[in-house]
């Protein structure tokens, strides 16, 4: 009978071991069976349809706390990672949908709710990456990251796509869905040995051709678990109709929403 002995470094041993806030309830309109750790989300849309407001509302309820000072938040008080490639991403915006929760809590002055925010934004990591090149050393430095920051529970990437044009300049034409695959699989092999979901957005016009996979095929990378495809279709006047259309490994839905201040207001 052979034996097989796996040799893995004390961080490998601590990633692995280390458990991370839950963010299950990340979003019950979005992700009615909740979200678990590896999941992928791809966020896609055009110009305009919230793509950028919809994962800052998400990283305000990532990083808000559940309660503090005895009094309900409604955060997840996980901690957040942002890698800022598109540079649409407003630290202010994050900081105003985050102040606009309290809007209706009587129990919180100005003061108390400064000190909720400047807790929350604590737990977030904001890197930009400005091309091809710091994309990919980002990507490699996350691992370091995660090891030493057992509380952080989401990746966003804004966008995926960012530097496709840049890059087909240096390295040749590539299709862009083959590209997405390749980028994602190397995001997903630099955090491996971390449980972390994952959230990116892309241009709708970036066609996509990864497949959804079995569930017992999860770990194989390039896979996605949910798909939001976000639709802005101008109506009469100024009024505009959005529908999400949301794909996971099970289901279909859509679910109507308005673009507000305060982020993708889902409608029932």
């Amino acid at each position: 009978m052979d034996y097989e002995c796996k040799a893995e470094s004390g961080l490998q041993l601590l990633a692995r071991l280390s458990s991370r806030p839950d963010i299950h309830g990340l979003d019950e309109k979005l992700f009615s069976g909740g979200l678990h750790f590896g999941d992928v989300v791809e966020i896609t849309g055009d110009i305009g349809s919230g793509k950028t407001l919809l994962i800052t509302q998400l990283l305000a309820k990532c990083l808000l706390p559940k309660s503090m000072f005895e009094i309900d938040i409604g955060g997840l008080g996980a901690g957040a990672i942002i890698i800022n490639s598109d540079h649409h991403f407003q630290l202010l915006k994050l900081v105003s949908i985050m102040e606009s929760t309290f809007e209706e809590n009587q129990q919180l002055d100005s003061s108390t709710i400064e000190k909720i925010i400047k807790t929350a934004l604590a737990n977030l990591i904001v890197l930009n990456c400005y091309d091809r090149v710091q994309l990919l050393v980002t990507f490699h430095s996350l691992d370091n990251i995660l090891s030493s920051n057992k509380n952080i529970s989401l990746i966003v990437v804004d966008s995926l796509s960012a530097f496709y044009w840049q890059d087909i300049v240096i390295s040749g034409i590539h299709k862009m869905d083959f590209y997405l695959k390749k980028t994602l699989k190397t995001l997903q092999s630099c955090i491996q040995e971390h449980k972390i979901v994952i959230i990116y957005t892309k241009q709708a016009h970036f066609v996509s051709k990864i497949n959804f996979v079995p569930e017992s095929s999860k770990s194989v990378l390039g896979n996605i678990t949910h798909r939001v495809q976000l639709n802005r279709m101008e109506g009469k006047g100024t009024e505009s109709l959005c529908v999400a259309e949301i794909t996971t490994l099970n289901s279909e839905c859509t679910v109507p929403y308005r673009l507000t201040g305060e982020g993708l207001m889902w409608s029932s």
